[in-house]
């Protein structure tokens, strides 16, 4: 018994596949997007990532590892004034600062 995780209904017409790629094996049919992703089975989605229920095994994990590196971003580092000289630019601080500067003209 396989169960569906989307809303769609998952039985095929007597007429056949509904899309063109409906009824071709995972060989013709290669999904490259997540959505086409979330439709595949999951059978053929195991295939294709190269997964087991069991999970990766110590080699598989090490070959990811090297190809594709430690799941981490990068520590992006910012200066401090300029961080501080960023909250003086937009439309709300331009305001204020013409506010100001009309202040100051008429002598408020």
């Amino acid at each position: 018994m396989t169960t569906a995780l989307s809303s769609e209904p998952t039985t095929q017409s007597a007429a056949g596949p509904k899309s063109k790629t409906e009824g071709l094996s995972t060989a013709h049919a290669q999904p490259t997007t997540s959505a086409d992703r979330e439709k595949m089975p999951l059978d053929a989605l195991r295939a294709e990532l190269g997964v087991s229920f069991d999970g990766l095994t110590q080699q598989e994990a090490q070959t990811r590892l090297d190809h594709y590196g430690y799941n981490e971003l990068p520590e992006r580092k910012t200066n401090p004034l300029l961080k501080f000289l960023s909250y003086f630019w937009g439309p709300i601080p331009w305001m204020i600062e013409v506010a100001a500067l009309l202040s100051i003209a008429v002598g408020h």
